[in-house]
């Protein structure tokens, strides 16, 4: 498991969640913290203690960076739109026409031929 990457700076703030039966209040504090990476976050103190898998472990700096890291091994399973791999589109630059139904693409001297027999 990764450890921390956040530093206590001050307590910021108390939010009381609800009452239980007895009229006890249940809050939950929150923190603000110092990344290694310099920059600060607002997290809840339970879930900076803890360490499970949902827990926060710094202000985002270290999922970009696994994010990087699965990019370079190409183990990234949604990559998303962000380059243009295959080949090159067959009708690029050339004009739609209707022959016997059909859609065919030529370029526009070849439409000229085929419309007018030029």
């Amino acid at each position: 498991m990764t450890s921390s990457r956040l530093t206590f700076i001050k307590n910021v703030y108390v939010k009381k969640l609800y009452k239980k039966k007895h009229g006890q209040v249940v809050n939950k504090p929150y923190d603000l913290y110092r990344c290694e990476c310099g920059n600060y976050k607002v997290a809840s103190r339970p879930s900076v203690k803890s360490r499970h898998s949902n827990s926060v472990f710094s202000c985002g700096c270290l999922r970009k960076e696994n994010i990087r890291k699965l990019n370079g091994k190409g183990l990234n399973r949604n990559p998303g739109n962000t380059s243009k791999v295959g080949r090159k589109a067959s009708n690029k630059g050339k004009v739609a026409v209707y022959v016997d139904g059909k859609k065919r693409f030529v370029t526009r001297e070849e439409a000229l031929q085929i419309t007018w027999g030029v």
